[in-house]
């Protein structure tokens, strides 16, 4: 189950996101391909997040999580 700031309603929700990534502004602009004045809308909640975005801060903070999953297992079995 995802947390629940993936939701990305609010700025706060766009914050913890990236912050859950380990990303500043950035390298949140640089892994979804945005111009860094638009993540600091969205940060600042003077834009919506659109729909689409939304599903590519999902799939990239689920793709970030699995691999330091398996990073973690990896150093644990060693």
């Amino acid at each position: 189950m995802s947390p629940s700031f993936l939701v990305l309603e609010t700025a706060e929700d766009f914050s913890a996101w990236m912050q859950a990534c380990g990303f500043d502004v950035k390298e949140t602009a640089l892994w979804l391909d945005l111009p860094l004045t638009l993540v600091s809308l969205y940060q600042r909640g003077e834009v919506k997040v659109p729909l689409r975005l939304k599903l590519k801060c999902q799939a990239l903070f689920e793709k970030i999580t699995d691999e330091k999953q398996h990073s973690s297992r990896w150093f644990l079995k060693s």
